[in-house]
């Protein structure tokens, strides 16, 4: 009698664990959008409105913001890992600073509307991707896609920011 209760504790455990991990373990909602066509574009941007003369882009805005570069990036391992974690539900938004700095974007390659756009300044992703999202982006993120930037030969986002800083201390 008490080898069966046993058992069914142990097998229960188990169970509960499984779940557990599934719960925790499974890709958002913003995730899945980014990695189901199994490519997406990703974009560097120059965090200024566009009148302000920053840039040297592609010509092409997205949201208001020139697009300084772009990539296809078809690498399932990359989209995933540039993917996971990067949104954070939760907390208040008066937690953080209202910059809105957006240096990276994802976009659809097959439909344009659909993008999300990054600032790592105030943790904050903004746009229509597989739905409206507006939440917390990851800083944690940031190193990893100024290395995919940076390793694929686009242009920074961060030298057009250091730039202008430079020319208002002067």
């Amino acid at each position: 009698m008490n080898l069966s209760k046993t058992r069914m504790f142990v097998g229960s455990a188990f169970i509960i664990t499984g779940i557990a991990i599934f719960w925790f373990t499974r890709p958002s909602p913003l995730q899945r959008a980014l990695v189901e066509d199994g490519k997406i574009e990703f974009l560097t941007l120059c965090a200024f409105p566009c009148e302000e003369g920053m840039g040297e882009g592609t010509g092409e805005k997205l949201d208001g913001y020139e697009i300084l570069d772009s990539l296809i990036i078809d690498d399932p391992s990359l989209i995933a890992e540039m993917a996971n974690n990067l949104y954070r539900p939760g907390g208040d938004d008066a937690e953080y600073p209202e910059c809105w700095w957006p240096r990276h974007a994802f976009r659809k390659v097959n439909d344009k509307k659909q993008y999300i756009l990054i600032c790592f300044e105030c943790s904050q992703l903004r746009g229509a991707l597989g739905g409206y999202w507006s939440g917390h982006a990851n800083k944690a993120k940031e190193e990893l896609f100024k290395r995919v930037a940076e390793d694929n030969g686009m242009k920074s986002p961060y030298e057009e920011y250091d730039a202008l800083v430079e020319s208002e201390s002067k």
